[in-house]
């Protein structure tokens, strides 16, 4: 028999491997730009929810101010005349302080002090903010009422209140100045 010479390929029929080189680079691209994506969403997602707390703690610590006002004039179930300066004390007693000596330390920023704080709707007998579901609050918004000074007939206040989010790493404090 005779013998038989192996089969000849035609001239630059020869595969070398390119194919599976360029596939493989196609899908390391194709990965790259999917974990790219999902991270992008993720961070995007993050920040969307900051946001959301973020304005939470906002609103809650607007009701605060609105509810220490509401206090202040004398529309809950504190004596308005209570509130006219004898109350105010140096360690905040029932969310009523005096107004720290010049160069120490602000009210609101001694933490003890928010021990003292009222709690929203403790006087005024609103609705409490929602505990759950959207727009619910970690805890209830609390204020502090420093005297000021007395203005001729009225007396100047400081209101702070602080507000917190869905969580309670989201707090937000604001400052409002009422003349009654």
């Amino acid at each position: 028999m005779p013998m038989r010479s192996a089969p000849t390929l035609p001239p630059g029929s020869r595969q070398r491997g390119a194919v599976l080189v360029v596939a493989l680079m196609f899908l390391t691209v194709l990965t790259l730009i999917a974990t790219i994506a999902v991270r992008t969403g993720m961070s995007e997602e993050r920040m969307a929810r900051a946001t959301r707390d973020y304005n939470v703690a906002f609103q809650a610590a607007e009701a605060a101010l609105r509810d220490a006002k509401a206090d202040l004039t004398g529309y809950g179930t504190r004596d308005p005349v209570i509130i006219a300066n004898v109350d105010f004390v140096a360690n905040c007693v029932n969310g009523l302080c005096l107004m720290a000596a010049p160069g120490t330390t602000p009210v609101w920023e001694i933490d003890a002090n928010w021990n003292n704080a009222v709690a929203y709707a403790q006087y005024t007998g609103v609705l409490p903010l929602p505990a759950t579901g959207p727009g619910a609050v970690s805890a209830p918004p609390r204020y502090l009422i420093e005297y000021v000074a007395a203005q001729g007939s009225q007396h100047l206040y400081r209101v702070t209140a602080r507000g917190l989010g869905p969580t309670p790493n989201m707090t937000v404090t604001l400052q409002e100045e009422v003349l009654r």
